[in-house]
């Protein structure tokens, strides 16, 4: 008879290691003020868990605008990063990740990609403003030591209560505990679906777009 096998012999899936590495407290500290990985090394590249995290978020932050915007007729991002040696690679694998999301909405001609490279985080949230931008992300870990690494989100100029409100705050403690959980959700939706995440991180059509958006 074949011998038959259970969940516990087949090797982990790209999701399974990732939904792991998103849960693991003493790497990742997913806050208020963004994302931050403890353990992101010393670049340049990332690992697969750490690009798929990173895309994962970034194609819900994109998701989470364009269903409180939908009317929007662009959404324009600011993306900047500060000089540490993987903040190239969670950049692409986060503009990746906001690509899909945009073609999978259907809004892939009204996305727009601010690529401003190495930037400051005043920089970043002064573009945001400048570009009346949807949002941003900006790379960093502030003053934690070279092996570490992370993001947060902006937000929108926008209007309360008919008073102009200035973008590029960073999110609320309740928006971002909303993308924290879609974010979660997401990956844990690729468990069900084998081969699937790395099919939509290696997207071919988004890969071009994202070195050409990276490359101007």
């Amino acid at each position: 008879m074949p011998q038959q096998t259970t969940a516990l012999d087949r090797p982990l899936s790209l999701a399974d290691r990732a939904v792991g590495h998103f849960d693991d407290r003493t790497v990742y500290v997913h806050s208020f003020s963004g994302a931050r990985c403890a353990d992101m090394g010393e670049g340049p590249g990332i690992t697969e868990e750490d690009a798929a995290i990173a895309f994962a978020y970034g194609y819900e932050y994109v998701s989470r605008v364009v269903a409180e915007e939908p009317e929007r007729e662009t959404y324009p991002f600011v993306v900047g990063y500060d000089p540490r040696p993987t903040s190239l690679a969670i950049a692409e694998a986060k503009v990746r990740g906001m690509l899909r999301a945009a073609r999978d909405l259907g809004k892939q001609d009204a996305l727009r990609i601010i690529y401003l490279g190495i930037a400051t985080t005043p920089l970043w949230q002064s573009a945001i403003r400048s570009f009346n931008a949807a949002g941003g992300v900006m790379i960093t870990a502030s003053h934690n030591p070279l092996e570490y690494n992370g993001w947060k989100y902006a937000t929108a100029n926008s209007y309360a209560r008919e008073r102009f409100v200035q973008g590029g705050s960073v999110l609320s403690a309740a928006q971002m505990k909303r993308l924290i959980k879609k974010t979660r959700d997401f990956l844990k939706r690729a468990q069900r679906r084998p081969g699937h995440l790395q099919q939509m991180m290696g997207d071919a059509e988004c890969a071009d777009e994202a070195a050409r958006i990276m490359a101007s």
